[in-house]
């Protein structure tokens, strides 16, 4: 099972202080590396301007009725909210 994980918390974790020994300081280097070379997998504004975009495109459409329109619209502002919120573990 995947799961998303904060980088840039678990890159402060990794952080070494003064005296440690080389090879501690080498491993931590190829961590932080190889840590930053993952890509997001999870683009919050990118996410959130598809949705909005689906949004506009649905109140363009003028074969569907009104009522459908407004829970299409409903549905993607709670979509927007659940992804701004992250899924974070103190949801």
């Amino acid at each position: 099972m995947s799961r998303l994980i904060d980088a840039d918390a678990l890159l402060k974790e990794l952080h070494i202080e003064d005296g440690g020994t080389p090879l501690i300081a080498y491993q931590t280097h190829f961590l932080y590396k190889k840590i930053n070379e993952q890509p997001t997998a999870y683009n919050v504004d990118a996410i959130v301007a598809e949705l909005e975009e689906s949004k506009k495109d649905m109140a363009r459409n003028t074969m569907l009725i009104d009522y459908f329109k407004m829970g299409y619209r409903r549905a993607i502002n709670e979509a927007i909210e659940i992804v701004r919120k992250g899924g974070v573990n103190n949801e």
